[in-house]
């Protein structure tokens, strides 16, 4: 990170972190509980790039929150090695900077589960 999203990350982390999770909406935690889809396919490497731009600050809000939560639920032993891998790694970023508290979260929980697979 650099300086700017570095302090942009801190200032939402001490605003927000407290209240990230009880703010989660519960339909996105069922919705992740009990979703059948077979999401496996998104994850090829051919398909980063495209989950990349759906989660772009241009986005919707809804697009965006919807290819978080597949990111969440996905595993990325595909994902950090596949081309689309640097623009997947700025829009993350960005979107740690979100004003939105589910955007917020969701991303915060997606950074916290590529870390635990590093």
């Amino acid at each position: 990170l650099d300086q700017s999203n570095l302090s942009c990350v801190q200032d939402n982390l001490s605003n927000i972190l407290d209240t990230c999770i009880t703010e989660l909406n519960e339909t996105h935690l069922k919705y992740l509980n009990e979703s059948e889809v077979d999401i496996s396919p998104l994850l090829q490497p051919e398909h980063i790039t495209e989950i990349a731009e759906c989660i772009s600050a241009e986005k919707p809000l809804d697009v965006r929150l919807n290819a978080l939560l597949l990111l969440l639920k996905s595993h990325f032993t595909e994902a950090v090695t596949g081309e689309g891998w640097f623009l997947l790694q700025k829009n993350l970023v960005e979107n740690l900077c979100d004003s939105n508290i589910e955007i917020f979260s969701i991303c915060l929980k997606v950074h916290a589960k590529l870390a635990s697979c590093s």
